[in-house]
């Protein structure tokens, strides 16, 4: 149950940082703004397990498929072709998988 909690509070908290930054930068344009806001949810799935590793019993999985996820959405976002968004979702699949040897280089706060 900690892990849905985890997850939710980041996911959504990123979610509305993506939100209020396109909201500034792009007023008026609520496609745009739903489609950052669904971009920082996806991204904080995928950085929940940063935020609680404990909670999860496959965090390697769970970030894989949330990568995956936030490529495509982000591939469907620039509007791309639907050959690209599945590399896209392939690359954030791969991203996901090896996250933990790239994320340690980032400071959270």
């Amino acid at each position: 149950m900690k892990a849905v909690i985890t997850t939710l509070l980041s996911g959504l908290a990123i979610a509305l940082i993506g939100a209020v930054v396109c909201l500034i930068f792009n007023y008026g344009e609520w496609e745009k703004v739903r489609a950052y806001a669904a971009i920082g949810l996806m991204l904080g799935f995928f950085a929940a397990p940063e935020f609680e590793p404990k909670t999860f019993r496959f965090p390697v999985l769970w970030q894989s498929l949330c990568g995956c996820a936030c490529a495509a959405l982000f591939a469907l976002t620039l509007g791309a072709e639907s050959g690209n968004v599945i590399r896209a979702g392939v690359a954030g699949l791969v991203l996901g998988m090896t996250s933990k040897i790239w994320l340690k280089h980032i400071h959270f706060p």
